[in-house]
Protein backbone atom coordinates (compact mmCIF):
# COMPACT_ATOMS: atom_id res chain seq x y z
CA UNK A 1 0.00 0.00 0.00
CA UNK A 2 3.00 2.29 0.39
CA UNK A 3 3.32 2.86 -3.35
CA UNK A 4 -0.09 4.42 -3.83
CA UNK A 5 -0.08 6.89 -0.95
CA UNK A 6 -3.26 8.64 0.16
CA UNK A 7 -5.33 7.47 -2.81
CA UNK A 8 -4.50 3.85 -2.02
CA UNK A 9 -5.40 4.28 1.63
CA UNK A 10 -8.67 6.06 0.78
CA UNK A 11 -9.50 3.25 -1.64
CA UNK A 12 -9.03 0.61 1.04
CA UNK A 13 -11.01 2.58 3.63
CA UNK A 14 -13.92 2.96 1.20
CA UNK A 15 -13.79 -0.76 0.39
CA UNK A 16 -13.87 -1.66 4.07
CA UNK A 17 -16.78 0.69 4.76
CA UNK A 18 -18.64 -0.62 1.71
CA UNK A 19 -17.98 -4.22 2.70
CA UNK A 20 -19.19 -3.64 6.26
CA UNK A 21 -22.32 -1.96 4.92
CA UNK A 22 -23.08 -4.94 2.66
CA UNK A 23 -22.46 -7.29 5.58
CA UNK A 24 -25.03 -5.39 7.64
CA UNK A 25 -27.48 -5.47 4.72
CA UNK A 26 -26.96 -9.25 4.55
CA UNK A 27 -27.79 -9.59 8.23
CA UNK A 28 -30.86 -7.38 8.01
CA UNK A 29 -31.84 -5.23 4.99
CA UNK A 30 -32.96 -2.45 7.34
CA UNK A 31 -29.34 -1.94 8.48
CA UNK A 32 -28.15 -0.18 5.31
CA UNK A 33 -25.98 2.62 6.72
CA UNK A 34 -26.02 4.62 3.49
CA UNK A 35 -29.80 4.79 3.24
CA UNK A 36 -30.12 5.33 6.99
CA UNK A 37 -27.74 8.30 6.76
CA UNK A 38 -28.66 9.81 3.41
CA UNK A 39 -32.12 8.45 2.62
CA UNK A 40 -33.21 5.86 0.10
CA UNK A 41 -33.01 6.74 -3.60
CA UNK A 42 -31.35 10.10 -3.05
CA UNK A 43 -28.65 11.63 -5.19
CA UNK A 44 -26.28 11.62 -2.21
CA UNK A 45 -26.82 7.88 -1.62
CA UNK A 46 -26.22 7.13 -5.30
CA UNK A 47 -23.03 9.23 -5.17
CA UNK A 48 -21.75 7.19 -2.21
CA UNK A 49 -22.41 3.94 -4.07
CA UNK A 50 -20.64 5.28 -7.17
CA UNK A 51 -17.62 6.43 -5.11
CA UNK A 52 -17.34 3.00 -3.47
CA UNK A 53 -17.61 1.36 -6.91
CA UNK A 54 -14.79 3.56 -8.22
CA UNK A 55 -12.73 2.60 -5.16
CA UNK A 56 -13.21 -1.07 -6.06
CA UNK A 57 -12.03 -0.40 -9.62
CA UNK A 58 -8.98 1.47 -8.28
CA UNK A 59 -8.16 -1.45 -5.98
CA UNK A 60 -8.24 -3.83 -8.95
CA UNK A 61 -6.01 -1.46 -10.92
CA UNK A 62 -3.53 -1.07 -8.03
CA UNK A 63 -3.33 -4.83 -7.54
CA UNK A 64 -2.80 -5.42 -11.26
CA UNK A 65 -0.03 -2.81 -11.37
CA UNK A 66 1.59 -4.29 -8.26
CA UNK A 67 1.63 -7.77 -9.73
CA UNK A 68 2.90 -6.53 -13.08
CA UNK A 69 5.75 -4.53 -11.54
CA UNK A 70 6.91 -6.78 -8.69
CA UNK A 71 6.06 -10.31 -9.87
CA UNK A 72 5.19 -11.23 -6.29
CA UNK A 73 1.42 -11.58 -6.58
CA UNK A 74 1.13 -14.54 -4.26
CA UNK A 75 3.53 -13.47 -1.53
CA UNK A 76 3.12 -11.30 1.54
CA UNK A 77 5.55 -8.73 0.20
CA UNK A 78 3.40 -7.70 -2.77
CA UNK A 79 3.47 -3.89 -3.14
CA UNK A 80 5.81 -3.49 -0.18
CA UNK A 81 9.09 -3.89 -2.02
CA UNK A 82 10.60 -1.04 -4.00
CA UNK A 83 12.65 -1.46 -7.13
Amino acid sequence: MKKHGPIGWLTWILLIVGGLNWGLVGINPEYNLVTMSLGADTTAARAVYIIIGVAALLAIFFKAMCCKNSKCCHSKECCNNKK
